[in-house]
């Protein structure tokens, strides 16, 4: 049993949050990634798939986590960078009736869980 989940849109949606996490954390880049099913979310209903994309970068500040899943967000210079990615990654997740949130790590690094809706009643 996989997750529910448009094909297209949610490949789009790890190909920023792994990009994210590689360019954060430079050459020795770990990601980790973690599923656990059948989880609950506050404020929301049902129980959901819970997918978290992590690594040990510099993290993100309080002051850009809060608004992270803003359009035109980011901590990152250059043309390349406009502070679309996450934006997007939010708007895929919400059409699929699902949720994502950054989570504050342990020390270093950022992890991002995405929310997917449960297959199961």
């Amino acid at each position: 049993e996989g997750l529910l989940c448009d094909r297209f849109h949610t490949a789009e949606v790890m190909r920023n949050l792994l990009d994210n996490a590689w360019e954060a954390a430079g050459p020795d880049c770990t990601v980790r990634l973690a599923l656990r099913k059948r989880v609950r979310l506050r404020g929301h209903r049902g129980r959901f798939d819970r997918l978290t994309v992590a690594d040990n970068g510099p993290g993100v500040s309080p002051q850009l986590r809060e608004k992270l899943f803003q359009p035109y967000q980011t901590d990152k210079s250059g043309d390349r960078h406009m502070g679309l990615g996450l934006f997007y990654c939010a708007k895929v997740m919400r059409a699929h009736g699902g949720a994502i949130q950054a989570e504050e790590g342990a020390g270093r690094g950022c992890t991002i869980a995405l929310y997917f809706p449960s297959g199961r009643p």
